[in-house]
Formats: structure tokens, sequence, C-alpha cells
């Protein structure tokens, strides 16, 4: 069988027709009884104040409305919390008598600092915290029945806030809450903010922890902004901020340095007139253009020992000698003569390949569904070449892998492995482009490769750092596009 244990929860405010007054804790044994399945298994008895009640296998207590008429106990009427009592209000006492906090009539009005139910039992017509008092007590932090001085609006002590005027904080004891007095004290880091009570100090405010602060942010003990790419601070993680999250303009979209070298920042592959590499200079340097190839296969490197073979649709050229691209600008290089190039956009490429010297094929095109493009560089006597910027879409079939190959007297350092490599997707549609919006290599290896600088140009995330959208030969893409 079930034991049942009751425990009084304490009378319901006047005035509520339905209260439950009892809980129970059931103690299962293996017959696994439910505590009630009527009002009739409740403990107690029905009075005409209060009704036994069985709701969802609990027993409560239905109240009676405060002034319900009622005879229990020598009573008159309901109190609305269950008894029945002489008094719940004034009207119900004769002319000259009270009703006191006991519900019962009383001659005159009580003192201030008499116990008290209801103001009009007391002479000064205000019954504070169960006490008649000399005021209303209307601030925080004060009530009327503290020990001593029962009676009277006094402030609450120090560190007390028995009515829970002021939240998580506590009273200051001259009548104010703590967070509220303008004034540094307790645990505040600053004037009424700080700490463990008062959190939410302003930027420029004194702190100790980033919970002080209303940004989240306290480095070397002063509340700053939140660390947020854009809001003109360099915050730990952050290489730069000038504002925006924009790349193409020294600083990248995620407020990182852009990267030390010229990058690949467009392809467009289709339509075949159509097709176009962009090349941007992130620093804020002119870089001469008169050493640098640009290719279509994975055996780029080998120009180093005379003229590459290419296939039909391949080519390995350099920029003219005199060439050069500005700090943050851009160049265009059409794949197919400069005149397709122009009936696609309206405006001249900066060079096509014809423009270019080295290894063309008879039709070359980039192509369409999967396809490698690598910027590099070469002094013209070194047995090796050093990589600016490669860019694999659409698939790793044409990925480049020159770990330890060597080449006359020198070997390359490590690649990604092809399988490791992460190409991004091929803008393979009509009017597509695939668009560099990661401007600081941000998920590339940085050493031990063979780019400038020790880049591993392979290593980057290419699916992460490239995302399709229209074409815009020499410019930027759309402020939305990136991040």
């Amino acid at each position: 069988m079930a034991l049942l244990r009751w425990s009084l929860l304490g009378a319901c405010g006047a005035g509520l027709v339905t209260c439950s007054v009892y809980t129970e804790d059931l103690l299962e044994d293996d017959g696994g009884e439910t505590p009630c399945d009527s009002a009739a298994d409740c403990p107690g008895a029905d009075t005409t104040c209060g009704q036994r009640t069985c709701e969802a296998d609990t027993c409560g207590v239905a109240f009676a409305p405060a002034a319900t008429p009622c005879t229990e106990d020598g009573g008159k009427v309901c109190n609305g919390a269950g008894t029945c009592v002489e008094c719940a209000t004034e009207a119900q006492c004769a002319p000259g008598q009270s009703c006191s906090a006991e519900f019962r009539c009383q001659e005159g009005q009580a003192d201030n600092g008499a116990p008290c139910a209801m103001p009009t039992a007391c002479k000064s017509g205000f019954c504070v915290d169960g006490r008649c008092c000399d005021g209303v007590c209307a601030g925080a932090c004060q009530v009327c029945n503290l020990t001593g001085s029962e009676g009277a609006c006094t402030p609450v002590p120090m560190g007390e806030d028995p009515d829970d005027d002021c939240g998580t904080d506590v009273c200051n004891g001259a009548g104010v809450c703590r967070c509220d007095d303008n004034s540094q004290n307790g645990t505040e880091t600053d004037t009424d903010c700080g700490g463990t009570d008062c959190p939410g100090c302003a930027i420029g405010d004194t702190c100790m922890t980033d919970d002080d602060c209303v940004s989240g942010h306290c480095p070397m003990g002063t509340c700053q902004p939140s660390p947020a790419c854009g809001n003109m601070n360099i915050d730990p993680g952050e290489g730069c901020d000038d504002g925006n999250t924009q790349s193409f303009d020294g600083c990248s979209a995620s407020c990182l340095d852009e990267a030390p070298h010229l990058l690949i920042s467009e392809l467009v592959v289709t339509p075949t007139g159509a097709e176009y590499v962009e090349i941007y200079n992130p620093t804020s340097q002119a870089i001469s253009l008169s050493q640098i190839y640009l290719a279509d296969l994975n055996t780029y490197y080998l120009v180093t020992q005379g003229p590459v073979a290419v296939g039909t649709s391949d080519f390995v050229v350099k920029f003219p000698n005199n060439a050069s691209i500005a700090p943050l600008a851009f160049v265009t290089v059409a794949i197919q003569p400069a005149a397709q190039f122009n009936m696609a956009y309206s405006k001249q490429p900066d060079f096509d390949l014809a423009a270019m010297t080295g290894q063309v094929g008879s039709t070359p095109t980039l192509t369409n569904a999967a396809e490698v493009v690598i910027l590099f560089s070469w002094n013209g006597t070194s047995d090796l070449v050093t990589d600016i910027d490669y860019v694999l879409y659409g698939s790793t079939q044409n990925a480049a892998d020159k770990s330890g190959i060597t080449v006359g007297a020198s070997t390359y350092l490590p690649d990604t492995p092809v399988a490791g490599q992460a190409p991004g997707s091929a803008p393979d549609a009509s009017g597509e482009s695939l668009h560099r919006c990661d401007t600081a290599e941000s998920s590339e290896t940085l050493m031990g490769g063979n780019g400038v600088n020790g880049h591993d140009e392979t290593s980057e995330s290419l699916s992460s750092s490239f995302k399709i959208t229209m074409p815009s030969p020499g410019l930027p893409p759309s402020m939305t596009l990136c991040p």
C-alpha cells in the first residue's frame, strides 16, 4: 500500500476562489496507489469556506470568496483563505469598530506598530508589512515591521532585502538599492555596476571580468565594445578593423590582414568568350608582374626546364616585362581574345593570352566542370618556381602535388596531398563566377610549403574561401557576398 505524507503550504490570498493548499509525497511501494481518485479520498472535512478537491490525482481545497457567509467556529464570513472568521472587512463590524489582524471586530482603530490586516484597522490609515504604520513606505528598501521600530517607515539594514525590492541586489542601509545609490560599494567594480550584484558596466567603466560589462568584454580592466569585426577596434584575434566586414580594401571580411602577396580573386569559365581570371593586389605597394606566370595545368613547375608541353586547351604564360599592379587594384586576364571579352562585359581586359608570352594550346579554355589555375613566379634561373596562389574547382582531378619532386638540383617541399585538397564549387552555369571572399587565406598553412613566405598554397580550403556569384571583372564582389 502507498503511504501519503501531507504538508500545509499556508493560506492563499483573500478573494481567491480556488487554491491548492496540500502537497503530497507519494512514497511508492509495490502497490503503486495514487494520492486520490476523488475529493472524498482527501484528508480533512468540507466547510463553507473550503471544499476538498481532487484534481490530476492531487488533493487540494477550493476556497470560498472573502465575505461569503458562514457559521463554523462562531464566525460570520469567510476570510478568502478557507477560514470562517468574525470579519473580513470593516463592513462586517459595528459602527466605530475595525477588523483586526486576527479578523476580529475591535473597538476603535489601532495605534502605529499594532498588528493589522487592512488600513481601516489603523488610526493612521496605513497598514504596511502587517503593522499599523506612520506612512505608506512607498520607496524601495523601507519596511514598517523592523524589530524595535515597528510602526515607523525605516530603511532596511545594509545587505538585506526582505521584500525583494532590489532583485539580485540588496539594500544599502539608507533606503536605496545598493546598485542605485551613486556610490561604488559592495562588490561593485565601478559606480553602481559590476561585481556579483550589479553587472552591467558601460564602455569605459572599470571591470574585473567580462561578466561585469554590458558588452561582455573586459580587456585590461576596462569595459570595451564587444569583440566584433567592423567595430573599428582591433579586438583579440583580429589583425585589423576598418569599420566594415568587406574584403578587397586591405582588411579581410573577418578583420584579418589580407595576404601579403597577389591573389586569384575571380574566375569565369562559361560562356567560352567570357572566360577570365582576375588577380588582386591586397598589399599597400605596387607589384611588378614581370616574373609572374599564370597556368592551368598541374605540371606548370616544369617551366624552369624549358617550354612546358601543353594540351590543346592548356596554357602557361608570363606577364609582359613592364606590367605591374597597383595597391588594392585588380587586373583581368581574358582567356579568349580581348574582343570577345569586350563583347561580354563592354570593357577591355587588362591582358589576354595573346598579350603574354609562353606556351598556349591551339584552343585554350578553362574547363567548365573541373580545373586548376595557378599564379606563380620564376626568376628565370632557379630550378624551382614559387607558388603565389592556387585555385582548384569542381574536383581534384587536375590538382597539383609537387611534394618531393626534384627539378635540377633542387627538391620541392611537401604540398597538400591531392586527397586532402578542398576544391571550390565549379561556376559552370552561364553568367556565374567563382569569387574569392577570404582575402586573408585564413584556412591556409603558412609555413613549410612551396609558396611565398613558405605558404602552402595547395592547403587552402577553397570550398569556404570562394563563393558563386555574378561576374564583376576588375571590381570587388557585391557588399552582400562576403562574409
